[in-house]
């Protein structure tokens, strides 16, 4: 059985801020709410506490009680605009409102 990677990156704080940003899906009906507080990046889902998350790379967050991973995407401009959120084997896309 292989480990999963839980190697974790200190990203400087304009970066996370970059991510910030309140996005939603049309795949389930769930708001989020991302900021950056003290060089971590926080997440709040709608009806539900806020959670520090886990840096694996510039464009890979995790929060592994959850098992959710979330990946960022840049656009043309490289400005992030969305990110996919992985949990329980699904996959949902979130894009900045």
């Amino acid at each position: 059985m292989e480990l999963p990677d839980l190697e974790t990156v200190t990203l400087p704080e304009e970066h996370l801020q970059s991510l910030a940003g309140t996005y939603d899906s049309e795949q389930i009906p769930l708001e989020i709410r991302i900021w950056e507080e003290e060089g971590n990046l926080m997440v709040e889902a709608t009806g539900q506490g806020s959670i520090t998350l886990d840096a694996a790379s510039e464009t890979k967050f995790r929060f592994d009680p959850a098992g959710l991973t979330m990946e960022f995407h840049a656009d043309e401009a490289g400005e992030y605009r969305s990110f996919t959120l992985f949990q329980a084997g699904m996959e949902f896309l979130f894009e900045r409102k």
